[in-house]
């Protein structure tokens, strides 16, 4: 490891990495230069494998030259960049900038030769309609997720909310959770659960729950515009809820100021029972040192009104100066990393080397999260025997979840259309208020919160 990590070095520096390399002309030396987005900065093994995957790849390709490029994707400075022609001819960005990346031009259109390589075909329709406008596609969708619980077995263990065969208890409403959060307190002398409140991690994680209780953020109107339709009992209801559990639960954390970051160490420091999370969730915790076989997964329990989870995610796009090129080599890396529905035996050993890159940084293996990629695609069933083949806690505890994703009664629903991100934040005063001021109205809150999303963003859109 350590002689491949000096190679990295010395491949490093011989690639020039750069923070802010552009799209620039795509000619070096007679070949097509393909710029790639979010190049790791430091050494490690992901820079190894990225490296090791540039050698390969240029070997097998020798009319191409990969440069990496280490910026990564942020909506103050994507903007700009877009603007400015400066991106990365291959960038990653989130499903939320999804339309606005797609309606100002900011990613090639690449319905024709996403269906004349099979890629068109062969993705998640769901993932499709998220990447997709006006029946053409603007994106090639690279990871996905839905929203779950994630537990502490042991907390679960004390508490009393396992189930003799090894799988956590699963709470089927909102009511249970915090009655499960309560059992977990009054077993453990810690907080049942924790609920984020800024950063926009508090209002992306209400927006399901809200979701669950009958409410609709936003409208299409027949001309175009959108309309703010969250101030209802629906969403006062569900503030509520979280209200009750700082109140009437006395169940989450005495700090009330908890950004991402915050969120998984206090779970991944074994601080707190129960979380909203993703299936990535090893990656945000392993850093902690978090026993694997503490971790437990679990489907996203049901509202008044629905059973529903949140779809996120993240996707490559091209820069809508890249040449035809570039365009072909950035597809042509794809699937050489195996970031395609394409099982090639490349695909098969970047697939090898991440998840040896996950085992060696520690990480839980065993969650299978929401594919990009049709269930019957031989990539998905491959990423899924090297997860079986390579479990390191026991399946059961993740079981519930792992089952929730292909759950055809568990409605998936997509981020919010339009300015999501400046509705979670706008939703995280929201709860900010309820869990520090014990006299704080939420249907006022709400109410506030509706108006000001409607004058001071969707009206803008407008």
């Amino acid at each position: 490891m350590k002689k491949m990590i000096s190679l990295a070095s010395a491949a490093a520096i011989a690639l020039g990495v750069c923070a802010g390399c552009g799209s620039g002309a795509g000619n070096s030396n007679g070949k097509t230069k393909l710029t790639v987005g979010e190049w790791p900065a430091e050494q490690g093994a992901e820079l190894t494998n990225k490296t090791n995957q540039k050698l390969g790849f240029e070997q097998q390709n020798p009319d191409i030259t990969i440069e990496g490029d280490t910026w990564i994707f942020d909506v103050q400075t994507f903007y700009p960049k877009a603007v400015a022609g400066t991106l990365p001819n291959l960038y990653k960005a989130h499903y939320t900038e999804a339309d606005k990346i797609m309606k100002g031009g900011y990613s090639k259109d690449l319905t024709e030769i996403a269906k004349k390589k099979g890629y068109f075909d062969n993705i998640n329709p769901i993932i499709l309609d998220t990447i997709s406008k006006g029946g053409k596609m603007y994106a090639i969708p690279e990871v996905a997720y839905v929203l779950g619980l994630a537990c502490n077995v042991e907390m679960f263990e004390k508490a009393g909310l396992m189930n003799a065969d090894g799988t956590p208890m699963q709470p089927k409403t909102w009511d249970e959770v915090a009655d499960f959060a309560v059992k977990i307190k009054a077993a453990t002398g810690k907080p049942g659960m924790a609920v984020p409140t800024a950063s926009n991690v508090g209002g992306w994680l209400f927006t399901p729950i809200a979701w669950s209780y009958g409410v609709d953020f936003m409208e299409e109107q027949p001309d175009g515009k959108w309309k703010a339709t969250f101030d209802t009992p629906e969403a006062v209801a569900a503030l509520q809820y979280i209200k009750d559990l700082k109140w009437k639960y006395d169940v989450l954390p005495s700090n009330t100021l908890i950004n991402y970051e915050e969120y998984f160490k206090t779970f991944g420091t074994e601080q707190v029972g129960i979380v909203i999370s993703a299936g990535d969730i090893p990656r945000n915790i392993h850093k902690y040192e978090f026993d694997n076989n503490k971790l437990g997964m679990l489907a996203i329990p049901a509202g008044p009104k629905r059973h529903v989870t949140l779809l996120g995610g993240s996707m490559f796009c091209i820069a809508n100066n890249a040449s035809d090129a570039q365009v072909e080599a950035a597809l042509k890396w794809l699937d050489f990393t195996g970031k395609t529905y394409l099982l090639t035996d490349d695909a098969k050993k970047a697939k090898d080397a991440d998840l040896a890159q996950q085992i060696e940084e520690g990480r839980h293996i065993g969650i299978k999260s929401m594919q990009v990629w049709k269930s019957d695609s031989e990539v998905v069933k491959y990423e899924h025997k090297l997860i079986d083949d390579n479990a390191n806690a026991d399946p059961n505890h993740v079981k519930l979840y792992n089952e929730a994703v292909n759950d055809p009664s568990i409605e998936i629903q997509p981020e919010e259309p339009v300015c999501a991100q400046d509705l979670y934040a706008l939703l995280d005063g929201c709860i900010q208020e309820v869990l520090t001021n014990k006299d704080a109205d939420p249907a006022k809150l709400i109410a506030q919160a509706n108006e000001s999303f409607q004058k001071n963003y969707l009206d803008k859109q407008n």
